[in-house]
């Protein structure tokens, strides 16, 4: 009985000792894993961040290759294209104004022409 008990003594001290030890070894790995998720974490956060400045510079290079006017450029467009509107409207008052003179023209003739023609009429009516 003595080792039995020499044995359950013994056994008991190793069952403390590797309780401490899987203690220990669990904490350990718990900070293991903390530690590997941050990396994991950081390296995504490092992976967005490097995706985006990649887009970013892809960007940059399709505006350099695709230039977009400035608002100067853009100003100037419109003032251009103001003044030629304003041409426009000038040209087309002028036909209208030229078209309408026409018609007065050749109104008036027509009202002379019939005039004449009534008056010549009235004429060969009274010569008859």
């Amino acid at each position: 009985l003595a080792k039995k008990g020499a044995i359950g003594q013994c056994c008991g001290s190793e069952i403390m000792v590797m309780e401490q030890r899987s203690m220990r070894l669990e904490r350990e790995c718990d900070s293991l894993f903390f530690m590997l998720r941050n990396l994991l974490q950081s390296t995504h956060v490092d992976e967005i961040l490097r995706r985006k400045h990649e887009e970013d510079l892809e960007n940059e290079r399709i505006m350099l290759a695709n230039r977009q006017i400035s608002d100067y450029e853009a100003r100037q467009i419109d003032a251009l294209r103001a003044v030629a509107q304003n041409e426009s409207m000038k040209a087309a008052m002028r036909f209208h104004r030229k078209a309408d003179r026409l018609k007065m023209t050749f109104s008036t003739e027509t009202y002379r022409r019939g005039v004449r023609s009534a008056r010549n009429e009235d004429v060969r009516r009274v010569l008859k």
